[in-house]
Order: C-alpha cells, then sequence, then structure tokens
C-alpha cells in the first residue's frame, strides 16, 4: 500500500498532507477494535469471526479498487480494518484448540512463520505487483488481487474449519448457547468503553493530521473543538473503565493491570519505538518517489535491503532472548533507531542509494530486535489471567502508536513545506524542493521518539532479568482463555474422548513465536499478511478430528513445516 500512494496521489489528487491517511486509519481501527473483536469471537464463536473478518476484507478490498475519490477511499481503508481486527483473534483461537501441550507450542511456530518470511514475500509481492501500475487499472490492481484472495480464503474456511461453538462464561456452566444466552453475553461487553476509546483516538488523530490542511491551519473552529473532544473522551474512557472495574464488571481494558511491574514503561517503549519506524518506512518510500523520482518497481527493489535486515534481527533476537539481559537488546534494538532517524533528517535528494539510503534501510529495522523481548516481558510480567489481554494490548499500542505517529508527523511535515514553499515563492508542495525539508522535519521527530525510548527504557527497565526458556514455558500458561476482558471466562479442557473445544489465547502464538524466533509482522504488506491464510486453513483441514490420536500428532507437526513452507513459496 504505502509504494503504491504517490501513483494513488496523482489519481484521486490527494493532497501531500492527506497522503498518510490511507494508511493511518487502517491502523487506527485495526488497533482499535482488536480487543472487542476478542470478546466477541469468545461469544458468538471464532469461526464465525473468523468468516466474517475474512470475508468483510474482501469485500472493502473491492470496494476500495472502485474506489473513486479521496474521501471513499479513506473511509473504506478505515472500514477495511475491522475485517484483519475481527479475524486475527478468532484465527489464533481456532488454531489453539486444535493443539494442546507442546505439540500446540510447536504448531503455532510453524503456522505462524509467515511472519519470519512476510518481509521477503511482501517485497517480492510488491515487486511484481509493480509492474501492474503502469497499466491502465494501475493501483487498483492491487486491490482486485486482495480482493480475489479474499474471497477464495473465504470459501476455503467455510467448507474447511471445522464447527466451533461458543464457550461458555461462569453464569452458564453447561454451555447453553441459545439466542437468549448470547444476547445476555453480548449485553456485558463493555461497549462504551469501546466507543470512548475509538472516538477518542480517531478525534485525536484526525485533529492533529488534519490541522495544517484545514482552511485557516489549527485556527479553523473545529480543529480545536475536536481535539479538546478527543482529550474528553479518551479521559472518560479511563475514568469509566475505574469505576467498572471497581464494580465487578467486565471491562475492555482494566487499569489494575498496569501496576504489573514495568508493565506501562514497556508498552510506552513499544508505543514509541512503532511510531518511529513506522513513520520513518511512510516517508521513506515518499523520499525515493517523490524526491529522487524512482518508479514504483525501482522503490521495491530499494526497500529489499530493509527485508534482509529485518530477518536478521529477528533471528538474532530469538537466539539472545533467553541469554542476554532485555534492557540490552531493547537499547541496542532502539540505538539503531535512532540512528536510522538521524541518517534520514541529514539524507541529501543527489545522494548515491549506496552512501545513506542503503545504511539507513539496513538499520531502520532496529525495533525487531525490541520485539520478542516486549512482548515476552509484557505477558510474562502479568498472572495467568491477563496475559492474553496483555499480549493484546501490545498490539493494540504499536497499532495506535503507528496511526499517532503518521497523524503528527504529517502535521510537522506540511507546516515546514508550507514555509518552504515561501521561502521559494511557489504555491507548488510537491516539488523535491519543498518536499524534503517537511521529511527531514518527519525524521526529527522521529528521532526525538526514539531517544525518548531509549531514556524509558534506561529509567525504568534497569531491573529487568533474562526469562529463561523453562520459565517462559512455565508462566505463559497455554490455556488462558483468549476472553481478554475482566469477566474471566473457564478455561475447557480438551478431552480425547469428546473431542471438547479448548479455550485458547493469544499467549499460545506468543510462545510458539518465542519457540522458533518468529519475527515482527509490522513489515507484512495485506498481500503478504493474507498468505497466512490458506496455510492456516489447510493446516486446520489436516488435523481435524484427528487430535484425539497421539501419534497422528507427531506425524503432523513435522509436516507443518514442510506443508507451510511449500504453500508460502
Amino acid at each position: 500500500m504505502t509504494v503504491a500512494l504517490p501513483s494513488i496521489q496523482t489519481e484521486l489528487s490527494i493532497s501531500q498532507s492527506d497522503l498518510q491517511w490511507p494508511v493511518s486509519v487502517y491502523s487506527l481501527t485495526y488497533g482499535c477494535f482488536l480487543l472487542l473483536s476478542g470478546r466477541l469471537a469468545d461469544i458468538l464463536g471464532r469461526r464465525l469471526l473468523f468468516l466474517v473478518g475474512t470475508a468483510w476484507f474482501a469485500a472493502f478490498s473491492l470496494g476500495i479498487a472502485f474506489a473513486p475519490s479521496q474521501v471513499a477511499l479513506i473511509v473504506l481503508m478505515a472500514l477495511l480494518g475491522i475485517g484483519p481486527a475481527a479475524n486475527t483473534p478468532a484465527a489464533v483461537g481456532l488454531f489453539g484448540a486444535h493443539f494442546t501441550g507442546r505439540a500446540k507450542e510447536k504448531a503455532f511456530a510453524s503456522t505462524f512463520s509467515y511472519q519470519r518470511r512476510s518481509p521477503t514475500v511482501g517485497s517480492d509481492i510488491t515487486v511484481l505487483s509493480s509492474r501492474w501500475r503502469t497499466s491502465p487499472v494501475g493501483w487498483r490492481s492491487l486491490f482486485w488481487v486482495q480482493a480475489a484472495l479474499g474471497t477464495i480464503f473465504s470459501v476455503m474456511a467455510w467448507y474447511c474449519l471445522p464447527p466451533n461453538h461458543p464457550a461458555p462464561d461462569s453464569e452458564d456452566e453447561h454451555g447453553d448457547n441459545t439466542r437468549k444466552v448470547m444476547l445476555k453475553r453480548l449485553k456485558r461487553i463493555d461497549w462504551v468503553g469501546a466507543a470512548l476509546s475509538t472516538a477518542g483516538f480517531g478525534l485525536l488523530t484526525f485533529s492533529l493530521a488534519g490541522a495544517e490542511s484545514a482552511p485557516r491551519g489549527w485556527k479553523t473552529p473545529y480543529i480545536p473543538a475536536l481535539l479538546c473532544t478527543s482529550v474528553i473522551c479518551l479521559v472518560g474512557f479511563v475514568e469509566w473503565e475505574r469505576r467498572r472495574e471497581q464494580a465487578g464488571k467486565s471491562v475492555l481494558v482494566p487499569l489494575s493491570i498496569f501496576r504489573a511491574p514495568n508493565f506501562g514503561s514497556l508498552l510506552a517503549v513499544a508505543f514509541t519505538a512503532w511510531w518511529s519506524f513506522n513513520a520513518l518506512n511512510y516517508y521513506a518510500t515518499l523520499f525515493f518517489q517523490s524526491v529522487q523520482l524512482l518508479s514504483p518497481l525501482q522503490t521495491s527493489i530499494s526497500f529489499l535491503p530493509l527485508a534482509a535486515s529485518g530477518i536478521f534481527l529477528n533471528v538474532l533476537s530469538g537466539l539472545l532472548i533467553h541469554r542476554v539481559r532485555p534492557q540490552f537488546l531493547i537499547l541496542v534494538g532502539l540505538v539503531l533507531s535512532v540512528a536510522a532517524a538521524a541518517l534520514f533528517a541529514v539524507i541529501k535528494p543527489n545522494v548515491t542509494y549506496w552512501a545513506m539510503s542503503l545504511p539507513f534501510l539496513l538499520l531502520l529495522p532496529g525495533p525487531d530486535l525490541c520485539y520478542s523481548v516486549l512482548n515476552l516481558h509484557i505477558c510474562n510480567g502479568v498472572d495467568i489471567h491477563n496475559q492474553a489481554l496483555a499480549g493484546a494490548l501490545f498490539n493494540v499500542v504499536t497499532r495506535v502508536g503507528t496511526s499517532v505517529g503518521l497523524a503528527v508527523t504529517s502535521a510537522v511535515s506540511t507546516a515546514i513545506q508550507k514555509m518552504a514553499a515561501k521561502r521559494h515563492n511557489t504555491s507548488d508542495l510537491t516539488g523535491p524542493l519543498v518536499l524534503m525539508p517537511g521529511y527531514r522535519g518527519a525524521a526529527w521527530v522521529c528521532f526525538g521518539m526514539a531517544v525518548l525510548a531509549v531514556i524509558i527504557s534506561l529509567a525504568k527497565l534497569r531491573h529487568m532479568e533474562i526469562i529463561k526458556h523453562t520459565e517462559a514455558n512455565e508462566n505463559l500458561e497455554p490455556r488462558t482463555s483468549l476472553a481478554i476482558e475482566m469477566d474471566h471466562m473457564p478455561t475447557i479442557e480438551r478431552g480425547e474422548k469428546d473431542g471438547s473445544v479448548a479455550a485458547t489465547s493469544v499467549i499460545d502464538m506468543v510462545k510458539g513465536m518465542h519457540h522458533e524466533s518468529i519475527c515482527n509482522p509490522v513489515h507484512a504488506t495485506s498481500l503478504s499478511t493474507l498468505a497466512r491464510y490458506i496455510e492456516f486453513i489447510y493446516t486446520l483441514y489436516i488435523v481435524r478430528g484427528n487430535l484425539g490420536e497421539k501419534d497422528k500428532i507427531s506425524v503432523i507437526c513435522k509436516m507443518i513445516p514442510e506443508t507451510t513452507h511449500k504453500l508460502a513459496s
């Protein structure tokens, strides 16, 4: 999507200040609906939510392919993010329910290994699809392919996924899933909290990103009004969650979880690090195409070293995570991010690729070295009942950090570009001489956020200890429910005789990721992310009905890596 933005900008006449919106709103809706979707998956059934999420993704991908205007594109991209937010926790729950014990860890590690290959797969797909942008259909063909793949996987999921029933809660121990009971459960969901948090972050992002493109800038009446409203919504969300938690009601985010050691600091590091990384990634694409005037194909090829560096750092993180102090690994990754931001802030338009662009791209994935460390310690620092919530919050924070980061850097970049246009006595904001100062300003903002992450790590993470592999396995309970609210739903054991469905957790995926050193999914494009569906569905199709037979489980676990590799290739 990012590589296609200049082409989209030209066709739909999107201003420079609004160009970040398609990417920003997608991350925002993805993050805001992730926690709510996990709860709905437990109530309505994971199979149903997976089907709905995948079909939703396919439908809105098709809609984007026919988007006639900037507003239509932004609205459809925002709605598109709800699909992955719905099927991600459902997919984790479905897959985890079909394995137990050590076999579950190996299965997650194998099936979710797309995350390690996603940088290269995503880059290869982007390179190939770049050729299509010279055709009459242009960038729209990317979303046609995306819609077609989503449709195929929806049909496959309908026929291949085994039946899944909603898990019972504490007031329904016999598993009564009648319509009356489901409606009762739905009423207990923290709908007000979900609305307040989504509205708060949405209005905050809109007011920050839209200030410079507004008719009178920050003096435009609706900008400060929306900014104040967003603050009121976010403060109201915190107070609402506090009161509901004290009353013993279900909440979207229990504030008590922030009392866990280093929990808030780790989330703050994740927020600032992914702010810097994704904003730099966005502006690097614009730099190559709008300043150095490279084609989409050349830009895609230029990003290949970033993928290679990301793979290396993730593998290195997996090898060192149980041997090196976590603060050291986090600091090394953040220092790389600081160096990348500083390098991009002083990069020159006419400099050769090998002199500055290549070192910048090799340093940019520095946060990948922190990903597994942050994720593991965030989940390991809370009690068993809150580990799924902790893992989900980590993903929410990285998504919201991306959205807010793009909004803030876009506002800074646009303001600087307007000043540069005045200096050069021009009204054109698309020329390299005007764009480059804005990109540098955005890079310095990213530099500041990366430095802030370093300061937080130095001040707050000094006492973090190494988590041994055995200790991590003991603490990351594999049977934690995916219910990611405080309304603790009891775990259902899988019986080999009755084949009952086991409640699972995002933590199962986290364990599998650490077991095989899986990398950060942040590099995955929407197309490469879709590639995991066929691995996921096909694996479930193979194993359904056979999990009570231990000999077949061992055979299946040996088959999965080869099957996964072939399907991804």
